[in-house]
């Protein structure tokens, strides 16, 4: 859509985490274009990403990212004592590989924090069918909750009734994820037993073909 973007509120982590996520990415890249899931020359062009945590995706007119901007500014997070434990294992969730935090889903502060970028975005988000109805939709994969969510969100994941904070590794997968040679894949990537995720910004990003995020637009706080 003309002058529009694809956008994410997201959460920036810091320097560490930033380079194990890209191990992981790496690893799993590895053992998935051995195993002959993906060609990395095509992943490479089109999903790399600047790893984040996701609080909302939306459409917005380019016109009211300054709004959105100064209202995100008001969201009441502590970012300098946000840090949470991350998963010991990989997800693999159809289309992407995620690296949960069972421990944040359940942070008070952090549950808030989405809520208020979930209302400030969509007061503002472009009401019109999004890429996750029209990707979906079409092909019956949707159940009756989740056209709910996109009626009234314009996505359906990544809300306060299913949020599961992560961060993703690997986009558009695209194999089944009870595919045996991606758990093989995923079993094979080194994981430390302790990894703490610690905050360093809220941040605008802009989306990429898949939901990855290929720049910041605003760093907010």
């Amino acid at each position: 859509m003309k002058n529009s973007k694809e956008i994410g509120i997201i959460i920036l982590p810091d320097n560490e985490t930033c380079l194990k996520a890209n191990m992981l990415q790496d690893s799993c890249l590895v053992n998935l274009e051995k195993s002959g899931l993906i060609k990395l020359a095509t992943y490479d062009k089109n999903y790399r990403n600047l790893f984040h945590m996701t609080l909302y995706q939306l459409l917005i007119e380019s016109s009211n990212l300054h709004a959105l901007c100064e209202s995100i500014k008001k969201i009441s997070l502590d970012l300098q004592s946000l840090s949470f434990q991350m998963n010991i294992s990989l997800t693999n969730t159809h289309h992407n590989i995620f690296w949960n935090s069972d421990e944040a889903k359940d942070l008070i502060s952090l549950k808030k924090s989405h809520e208020e970028a979930i209302t400030e975005g969509n007061k503002r988000r472009i009401k019109s069918e999004t890429f996750s109805r029209s990707q979906y939709c079409k092909t019956g994969q949707l159940t009756a909750q989740e056209i709910l969510d996109i009626e009234e969100y314009g996505i359906f994941w990544g809300l306060p009734h299913n949020f599961m904070p992560h961060i993703t590794v690997i986009y558009n997968l695209n194999c089944d994820k009870n595919n045996i040679r991606i758990r093989d894949c995923l079993d094979e990537v080194q994981m430390e037993s302790h990894h703490l995720f610690h905050a360093k910004s809220i941040a605008i990003g802009e989306l990429g073909p898949a939901g990855n995020v290929t720049s910041i637009l605003e760093v907010i706080q």
